[in-house]
């Protein structure tokens, strides 16, 4: 069982038994636990209605995007493997950025 879960169950553990408890004490609700009762089931509302929306305008399916689209090509997000990772598109390469006599018609020349 995950921390948060833990947390959210010792939480509710202890939350529902005092809330009835003061319930009982002070005697203003309908019936012993009521706001607990209420407030437990706004939460779930709130949950289950924020992840219904969510899925409802949020999530694209897998092929949302189209197969012929063109790659990634940015050289910041290219691994550092990749034959053109630090280039730039037109690029001659870094050879031709230091050498101004280069004349590679790159970016710089």
């Amino acid at each position: 069982m995950s921390d948060n879960r833990r947390l959210a169950l010792i939480t509710t553990a202890v939350a529902v038994p005092l809330g009835i408890g003061l319930d009982l004490v002070i005697g203003y609700s309908p019936f012993p636990g009521y706001g607990v009762v209420i407030g437990l089931l706004g939460c779930m509302a709130i949950i289950i209605g924020s992840k219904w929306v969510g899925k409802l305008l949020l999530d694209r399916p897998q092929d949302y995007y189209a197969d012929d689209a063109a790659p990634d090509v940015q050289p910041d997000v290219l691994p550092p493997e990749h034959p053109d990772a630090g280039r730039m598109p037109g690029d001659a390469g870094p050879a031709a950025r230091l050498d101004p006599t280069a004349g590679s018609g790159g970016v710089y020349g």
